[in-house]
């Protein structure tokens, strides 16, 4: 929800809006942001990421062949995840407030616009928390 300039609260978030990439790969409307300060430690609690990065490293590790989520590591940095269909390796991303995009497999995925030279060389984990 947000309040409008009235002090009115609203619930008619359009849902590009109500999720980024790593809450939406997880059919959730969750925002989970790292804001990627240099100077933090690796359990500063201001890295809303790392819940998110222990949960998938502890409890739902899967392989590439069942993954239903595939995240995007650059070192210690959760950068990217992504929706993927175990039974087809389909693939749907969404990039913050942009509209999720459709992709037949994950050759496809990295072929489109920039991904191969953003994501290409970041490690990848694979998750199926189903």
């Amino acid at each position: 929800m947000y309040k409008d300039e009235t002090g009115n609260l609203n619930f008619d978030i359009p849902e590009k809006y109500k999720s980024n990439c790593h809450g939406w790969s997880m059919d959730l409307d969750l925002w989970i942001f790292d804001p990627k300060d240099a100077a933090a430690g690796p359990n500063d609690t201001v890295h809303e990421d790392i819940p998110f990065r222990n949960m998938m490293n502890s409890n739902y590790q899967s392989n590439a062949s069942d993954a239903t989520i595939i995240s995007f590591y650059s070192g210690n940095q959760l950068t990217h995840s992504i929706r993927r269909d175990p039974d087809t390796g389909e693939i749907w991303s969404k990039t913050n407030n942009a509209a999720v995009e459709h992709y037949e497999n994950l050759d496809d995925f990295y072929n489109a616009y920039r991904n191969r030279e953003i994501y290409g060389d970041l490690e990848q984990k694979f998750y199926n928390p189903y």
